[in-house]
């Protein structure tokens, strides 16, 4: 009788409404439940990076006296203090369990040969200069982006850096890498303010812009193969392109929050993260994409995928999170 009557009731709420009454679709076990982690700091945590499995670093904000770089040795589940900073860092890259370089205000860029216990500046920049993200591709060469269209290289392991001249004014908040494994060819994706998305395909050496049509900040780019990338920014925008960013399609999504990363586990499930606690998941390759739930409403800053496929994200006060 009562399966009779909520059947009635629900026949009742398609006839006077003209809407399918669904219920609220269940996560799938792939994306699994995303956790705070303890954290032992309060400050903006901005950068995230693991070289392996278990060994991982967080840089951010300072306080009023000095901020912290954090690492982890089990995976993310305890992190420490491994070093102070009194210049606020933006990201963070390491190459090997040893040497790692991270970014900042001021044109600030700092060296560790010992695993994060000690930094040497190689770089101190001017006090309006901005650098936003960073990215070695080995141990000698890097990349390093940041404010008014600047974007540095180095070839001799960060000791040195020289301006890469473009025609882009705007901030750039992205720099990645793919490498062809059928040419070997090294391709590279920038994206920043205004829609701004540049395209290398010699190596870093020159860049050229790429038309998106679009006008909102981007903040992140997934490159998928030689052809397809995903790109995240303001107001919930998520653009893929399957052609080498000739042409590129917004997809819908339940938010409009903005998007601080964009990154995927494998061909199938691949995580958003943004502000007031945004997390996206999908496991069908990027056409759907679900909206987990999360304890706080709190700003995600930046994103790593372990080796694993765990994903580890930081944020605003202090915020660590994992998706297990």
């Amino acid at each position: 009788m009562r399966a009779v009557l909520v059947s009635f009731l629900l026949l009742f709420l398609v006839s006077c409404t003209g809407e399918k009454v669904l219920e609220k679709a269940p996560i799938p076990k792939e994306c699994l439940q995303w956790q705070e982690q303890r954290s032992p700091s309060l400050l903006d945590l901005s950068g995230i990076d693991f070289i392996d499995n278990q060994t991982g670093w967080i840089v951010g904000d300072i306080g009023q006296l000095d901020g912290k770089i954090l690492k982890t040795t089990d995976g993310g589940n305890l992190w420490e203090e491994a070093a102070s900073t009194t210049e606020f860092l933006s990201d963070i890259d390491f190459i090997d369990q040893l040497q790692g370089w991270a970014i900042g205000y001021a044109g600030t860029i700092l060296k560790t040969e010992d695993g994060g216990k000690n930094w040497k500046p190689v770089r101190l920049g001017l006090n309006l200069e901005t650098l936003n993200s960073l990215l070695f591709i080995s141990s000698q060469e890097g990349w390093t982006i940041g404010a008014n269209g600047l974007i540095l290289h180095s070839s001799d392991g960060g000791i040195t850096w020289n301006r890469v001249e473009t025609k882009i004014e705007q901030d750039l908040w992205k720099i990645k890498f793919f490498r062809s494994p059928k040419t070997d060819q090294l391709i590279g994706w920038i994206v920043g303010e205004e829609g701004v998305v540049a395209k290398s395909e010699d190596g870093g050496k020159s860049w050229a812009k790429v038309e998106t049509s679009v006008e909102e900040a981007l903040f992140d780019v997934y490159l998928a193969d030689e052809q397809t990338a995903w790109v995240v920014g303001e107001g919930g925008l998520l653009l893929k392109t399957i052609d080498g960013g000739l042409s590129w399609q917004k997809q819908k999504l339940a938010t409009e929050s903005l998007l601080r990363a964009v990154a995927f586990t494998d061909s199938e499930r691949g995580f958003i993260i943004g502000s007031s606690g945004t997390i996206l998941c999908t496991i069908d390759g990027g056409q759907n994409w679900q909206l987990m739930p999360f304890t706080r409403k709190i700003s995600f800053q930046a994103m790593k995928i372990l080796p694993s496929g765990r994903a580890l994200a930081v944020g605003k006060r202090g915020v660590i999170a994992s998706s297990w």
